[in-house]
């Protein structure tokens, strides 16, 4: 099964790069489950991959993709564990970071949480570092 690290970026610049990156992740996925994620499609069309992904972690929005992802045992190819690594984390906000954490740790993904550094867990509840 693929990875998100599996990507190889042309992009010059970080906010480039994770662009690069979403995109991986939406064809990642669709090859890997055979699921169109078309609404993160238009997203990314519309605002590119930043804004995206600031969108997509806005609290009340929980994708029907993630739960998909879920089902298929696939969330190590969702957007939320791919803007918990390191290099994308200067993009987001400690809240944005946290909000995608809180999702994968309600879809009792702890085990894929604990292979990513800088996230521990604090009362059972994940906590990423900035």
């Amino acid at each position: 099964m693929p990875d998100l690290m599996d990507y190889h970026l042309d992009a010059s610049g970080l906010p480039e790069e994770f662009e690069a990156a979403m995109r991986n992740v939406y064809e990642l996925v669709q090859e890997t489950t055979g699921y169109t994620a078309t609404r993160y499609l238009q997203l990314l069309n519309e605002y590119g991959g930043l804004e995206a992904a600031r969108l997509l972690l806005q609290n009340d929005f929980f994708s029907d993709g993630l739960k998909v992802l879920c089902e298929k045992s696939c969330l190590n190819l969702s957007m939320e564990r791919m803007i918990l690594d390191r290099k994308w984390r200067p993009l987001f906000t400690r809240d944005q970071l946290q909000v995608a954490a809180n999702r994968l740790h309600e879809l009792e993904a702890d085990e894929l949480l604990r292979k990513i550094d800088g996230v521990s867990f604090e009362d059972g509840q994940p906590v990423v570092d900035y």
